[in-house]
């Protein structure tokens, strides 16, 4: 048997045929080139969910400057029609209706505020959170330790209206929410 000598057409073919075995190797082992060496694509989403999380705030930050600015210098029904206004274009959005729950209760509407607080916290848990920028848990955990006390007292004395039973429910679904509870 003679080896015959490689023309031209034979060598094209055979480094043709190298390098792409050579492709198909780095393809195969070369993994996603994308992502820096180390990581894992759990932390990549962690680190995606945290950006949209401080988006988000920086968001309502600027949406509710407004409110803020009202609150700040206590002209509250200033902060109700700026809430309004803005409830027209985002409605149910759970920062507005903690927002307009803290000026109600701030007001002496102690039944609309945790009417409203609640929704917001059934909306978004982020109140509940202590690392959280939206943490509201101080004002939440301080309004059920002296409301529902106060309610109770008050409901054990008088037949209760609509409006206080809805409060007591509200109260002790925040109360169990602060507890560790979910829906």
């Amino acid at each position: 048997m003679a080896i015959r000598k490689l023309d031209n057409f034979d060598l094209l073919m055979l480094a043709t045929l190298v390098g792409l075995l050579l492709g198909i190797g780095v393809l195969l082992l070369g993994g996603d080139t994308s992502r820096e060496p180390g990581t894992a694509p759990a932390f990549e989403a962690a680190l995606q969910q945290k950006l949209l999380r401080q988006a988000r705030f920086e968001h309502l930050e600027q949406l509710y400057r407004p409110v803020s600015e009202a609150l700040r210098t206590q002209r509250y029904p200033e902060a109700l029609l700026a809430l309004d206004e803005i409830s027209r274009s985002y409605p149910g959005e759970p920062h507005g209706l903690m927002l307009k729950g803290e000026v109600q209760l701030t007001m002496g509407a102690v039944n609309e505020g945790v009417v409203n607080v609640a929704s917001a916290v059934r909306r978004d848990a982020d109140y509940l959170e202590e690392e959280s920028p939206l943490s509201r848990r101080s004002l939440l955990e301080q309004l059920v330790m002296e409301e529902l006390p106060r309610l109770r007292e008050l409901l054990r004395d008088n037949d209760p209206s609509p409006v206080q039973l809805r409060t007591l429910q509200e109260l002790r679904y925040l109360q169990s929410r602060l507890a560790g509870g979910c829906e």
